[in-house]
């Protein structure tokens, strides 16, 4: 959930698999370890499907889109690692791994978009005593240092004193971030006079090339990262399944509140503020950056309790929800449901909890009452108002689609007993929720560096009994539904008739 802040357009890519594994094999999912014992759960994605996914990271976060208009293509490399260690001789196994690459590049073909990148293959060993010569890994090398001179800008002089004062700031001073004053500072000391337009360029220059991370964003824009590294470490300690160890204390009492903090975290995806001071005590001045850079790419949602004297802070971080026990409580589908989708070009992880995020704060500006919602790994149970709910579901493995359901219940009360009914939703909130939906996804599209990407709206075709994700001829566009009265299914050539959907959205 946190790569997408260190892709660059300025970046060369490789992407590295280990030839022994079956492509078509389901991955399984770490969940937490704890012990040294690694927790898992049964996956949704083949080891091909993760090979699509960051192809499709780097052409939506890596690439400039003029590049892909025109006949410069950018490259990726791919390399297969583990050559020696496929069964047969040296032939066989050079077969072999050419097997897995018509596989890449069938998956390829099927995305459009990334058919606009240029791709170059190699097969490498490991290990150095096995008989495979070193020249494919010597060629590998020459060719990513090539495609590095190849993307050379031209640059004023000044910014390679730029680099040498960041060099020397890491190095000697020991820096892992700076205020902009005090870089400000250091390039006066330099006699590097540049104004706030030349510096912003020039920071987000040096943040393409890898030297820095800076975001031009409100609460962001006063701090330059010097060390990637740092950075990453930073976001592992909250994202990563490893336990983080909690220090035995005096205070046992100190202790037990701190495992479960950790232990709710985990389990609910629930960040208290103490746990970001505890796991950055020795880095005091890290937790305030660490919680404003988490609120700003969206990462973490202020939690709010009405109706409560707790004067404790906490955050939901939908991406530290944990896949297990997903099917807990999920509402029985009725008739009367409103039910529709989101199709993307491709729909990254964060997408998906930057909406659940944004979902929970609107949810908290319409009305009064004190519903938690209920948060998974990727559904999550969403209170607009007393009778309302809002669902909100990504699509199983690589399939880039988000259902949205939005659901009705009341109570009738009588002598003995509450009964509760599924009626209509009112016609009103569905066209203001789904108005909401697309104007904050297009937000979130605007604010992000994926400028590419696309959605639409879209129903099941009623017409189509085996609508799957093969096609998506079997899903109808929204939109068309409700402007035509009937729909030609392209499957069964049977008209679907569009009332259902025109009455969702009659207010």
């Amino acid at each position: 959930t946190t790569h997408h802040l260190f892709l660059s357009r300025n970046g060369v890519y490789v992407v590295v698999f280990d030839l022994q594994e079956n492509l078509n094999d389901v991955v399984d999912i770490i969940v937490s370890e704890e012990d040294g014992e690694l927790h898992k759960v049964h996956g949704e994605m083949k080891n091909i499907d993760f090979i699509s996914f960051w192809l499709k990271n780097i052409y939506f976060y890596g690439t400039d889109k003029m590049k892909t208009q025109t006949k410069e293509k950018p490259t990726v490399f791919i390399v297969g690692t583990h050559l020696g260690s496929l069964p047969g001789d040296a032939d066989q196994q050079v077969a072999n791994a050419y097997e897995k690459i018509d596989t890449i590049r069938h998956a390829i073909e099927k995305f459009a978009s990334l058919m606009s990148m240029n791709y170059k293959f190699y097969f490498v060993e490991n290990d150095r005593s096995k008989p495979f010569s070193p020249e494919n890994l010597i060629k590998l090398q020459k060719d990513i240092v090539n495609e590095s001179l190849r993307m050379k800008h031209q640059i004023p002089v000044q910014y390679f004193r730029f680099e040498s004062i960041v060099n020397s700031l890491i190095s000697e001073v020991r820096l892992n971030s700076i205020e902009i004053d005090s870089l400000v500072g250091q390039l006066n000391d330099a006699n590097i006079i540049v104004d706030d337009i030349e510096l912003t360029t020039m920071l987000n220059y040096y943040h393409d090339t890898g030297l820095i991370v800076y975001y031009d964003e409100p609460v962001l824009k006063d701090t330059v990262i010097l060390n990637q590294q740092w950075l990453c470490d930073l976001f592992a300690k909250l994202v990563t399944v490893k336990k983080v160890k909690i220090e035995h204390d005096t205070n046992i009492v100190d202790d037990l509140r701190y495992f479960n903090m950790w232990d709710r975290l985990q389990g609910e995806g629930i960040l208290h503020a103490d746990l970001v001071k505890y796991l950055w005590k020795d880095e005091p001045e890290s937790a305030g950056f660490i919680l404003s850079a988490l609120e700003a790419f969206d990462l973490i949602c202020s939690r709010i309790i009405r109706d409560s004297d707790s004067k404790e802070i906490t955050y939901y971080v939908p991406c530290r929800l944990n896949p297990i026990n997903e099917m807990t409580y999920r509402p029985t589908a009725k008739s009367t449901d409103v039910k529709f989708f989101v199709i993307f070009d491709f729909l990254p992880d964060i997408y998906f909890y930057k909406l659940v995020k944004r979902i929970i704060e609107y949810s908290y500006g319409i009305n009064s009452h004190n519903h938690e919602p209920l948060l998974y790994h990727r559904y999550a149970i969403i209170h607009l108002d007393d009778q309302h709910l809002l669902t909100l579901e990504r699509g199983k493995g690589d399939f880039s689609m988000i259902k949205v359901e939005i659901i009705r219940i009341v109570a009738e009360s009588s002598e003995f007993q509450h009964i509760f009914h599924s009626i209509n939703p009112t016609s009103s909130l569905v066209k203001i929720t789904k108005g909401w939906l697309d104007v904050e996804l297009k937000v979130i599209i605007k604010d992000s560096t994926v400028h590419l990407l696309s959605f639409y709206f879209a129903v099941k075709c009623t017409e189509c009994m085996d609508a799957t994700r093969d096609g998506e001829s079997h899903y109808v566009k929204l939109e068309d539904c409700l402007t035509k009265d009937c729909i030609l299914c392209p499957t069964t050539f049977r008209s679907m008739n569009t009332e259902l959907y025109k009455s969702w959205f009659s207010s």
